[in-house]
């Protein structure tokens, strides 16, 4: 899997770790947790080869949007809590 060219921020998710974090000030990561202000863009790429579930919250503030790109090797769980702000605006693109 690719970074996209356009997008400066962006993270690979591998299983449960966050292995790649390349972002400016406005994505913090803490852990299973991603806080988004105002970034423009962020691409999440998630890979899984170990069967489990996995958990990954994320708070959006502001405009945004995520491009979300998956490649799941085993059966496995992903769960994903995404909490958007009042005022803010996600367009969200996923490919599997």
């Amino acid at each position: 899997m690719k970074q996209l060219k356009d997008i400066k921020n962006y993270l690979i998710v591998h299983n449960s770790t966050i292995e790649c974090h390349v972002c400016n000030e406005e994505v913090t990561v803490d852990k299973n947790h991603i806080t988004v202000n105002n970034a423009a863009s962020l691409q999440i790429i998630y890979l899984i080869d170990q069967e489990g579930s996995y958990q990954l919250d994320i708070s959006i503030k502001g405009t945004l949007e995520l491009i979300e790109t998956y490649e799941f090797k085993v059966p496995a769980t992903l769960t994903k809590n995404i909490d958007v702000l009042p005022n803010s605006n996600v367009l969200r693109y996923v490919d599997n």
